[in-house]
């Protein structure tokens, strides 16, 4: 946070637009796949991989798609014109490479929380791209000869051990850069309490020195002078300055007597 205003730091132009462009990337490979896929097997290249060639005489060509033609067949299509693995595995990538900078960048500059949105969303298309890709060849895996024109060669687990290799490698990235993004930046405050390092002891302050007492003697205090009234001297045994007052005479009885007379 900036010690100004408390708001989190901008993120730098340059850094902002390639982590848009990671998010195109990984939204639109995966996006133009599916559509692709969703054209072929509809049908959209049976005339050209599964029409025959008729020519009348004048010379005249005709192309008749076959009724046979199934879904394992377009599949087979897609293998060789559109291959998935490397799409959605270039779509994982660029969701690894945006989680990446999200970790490594986002205590100082983190990014807006539409591109990490956006970021989490193309992981998760991968994801369940790659997922419907390893299904599919799975099953394809398992069909009996002469079923489908989608393993033309010897051996099919050679085949399709590469796009399942792909496909499951593209699955992981992709689960693992959603959960990565989908988690909030901390500001460099939090961070900075999360990860406190060496207090540093504080510096013990020197005790002060007593003072040394002088070595001459304090003079005496001089006696206290008496109350008028009272004894001349302190009596026998009460020493000088102690702060005790002698007792205050009390009249005989003649001038208790005399003060007592009436007057006339």
């Amino acid at each position: 946070m900036t010690p100004e205003t408390g708001d989190l730091p901008r993120v730098p132009p340059v850094l902002r637009a390639a982590a848009w462009a990671l998010v195109a990337v990984a939204v639109l490979l995966p996006v133009v796949l599916l559509g692709v896929h969703q054209r072929v097997l509809a049908g959209a290249l049976d005339v050209r991989y599964f029409a025959s060639y008729e020519y009348d005489a004048q010379g005249n060509e005709t192309r008749t798609v076959s009724p046979d033609v199934d879904f394992w067949d377009r599949w087979s299509v897609l293998s060789g014109a559109a291959p998935a693995d490397r799409a959605l595995l270039a779509a994982a990538a660029a969701c690894v490479v945006l989680a990446g900078l999200h970790l490594t960048t986002g205590v100082r500059w983190p990014l807006p929380r539409a591109c990490r949105w956006a970021g989490a969303g193309a992981a998760a298309l991968s994801a369940l791209s790659a997922a419907a890709v390893v299904v599919v060849d799975l099953v394809a895996v398992q069909l009996p000869e002469g079923e489908g024109a989608y393993f033309p060669s010897s051996s099919s687990f050679l085949d399709v051990a590469p796009v399942l290799a792909a496909m499951a490698t593209a699955l992981v990235f992709s689960a693992v850069a959603g959960v990565v993004l989908l988690r909030p930046a901390l500001p460099p405050a939090a961070a900075a309490e999360q990860d406190p390092g060496p207090a540093a002891e504080p510096l013990a302050e020197p005790a002060a020195e007593p003072l040394s007492e002088p070595d001459v003697e304090p003079a005496a205090e001089p006696p206290a002078e008496p109350l008028p009234g009272s004894a001349a001297g302190s009596p026998a045994g009460t020493p000088a300055g102690s702060g005790e007052v002698p007792p205050f005479p009390r009249p005989s009885a003649e001038d208790y007597a005399h003060y007592r007379r009436p007057q006339p």
